[in-house]
């Protein structure tokens, strides 16, 4: 880089990196967050949909190990008698998130998360600005990319993607 490795303030990058790294990927060791659903105390209705909006997220593209950052809505369509723990959701976008990405993948893994919790439906959305495209390439730190993944009842029932689509505001 033609910067001396020895100055002052560099010295001590390279195992703060290592550092940085550790917690950046600490979603490759530590457990999968449990998504824990709970008895309604009601019966809900065949089109109820429950939205957890604005999930932030940060992690690292797997081909350029630089930066995303991001925000996830998550619509699931619950079972009639059971929901999802509230701050699981959140809980298992955040595992996910620390490991290397392609945002297409971790869009499609949150999904598949959500339906195997037991929903009947879901629709993700993620919305992220990738450091590769801000930093480096096109350097364009306006580009966001966009990626959705619908499951289950909601990609059965036009209805019920649209109320989806409208609670995150697409």
């Amino acid at each position: 880089m033609g910067e001396e490795p020895s100055r002052p303030g560099l010295e001590e990058t390279p195992q703060r990196y290592v550092e940085a790294l550790k917690e950046l990927f600490k979603g490759l060791k530590e457990p999968e967050p449990e998504l824990k659903t709970f008895k309604a105390e009601y019966e809900l209705g065949d089109k109820d949909l429950i939205a957890v909006r604005n999930i932030s997220f940060s992690s690292l593209c797997e081909h350029h190990l630089l930066p995303i950052l991001g925000r996830v809505d998550v619509v699931y369509h619950p079972k009639r008698n059971e929901v999802i723990g509230l701050s699981k959701i959140p809980r298992i976008v955040k595992w996910l998130a620390k490991r290397p990405m392609l945002q297409e993948r971790f869009t499609a893994q949150i999904a598949d998360k959500i339906m195997e919790a037991g929903a009947r439906g879901v629709y993700v959305l993620v919305r992220a600005k990738h450091s590769c495209v801000s930093a480096r390439g096109v350097e364009d730190p306006d580009v966001e990319m966009v990626t959705e993944a619908v499951r289950g009842t909601l990609e059965e029932d036009k209805v019920l993607l649209d109320r989806a689509r409208r609670l995150v505001g697409i």
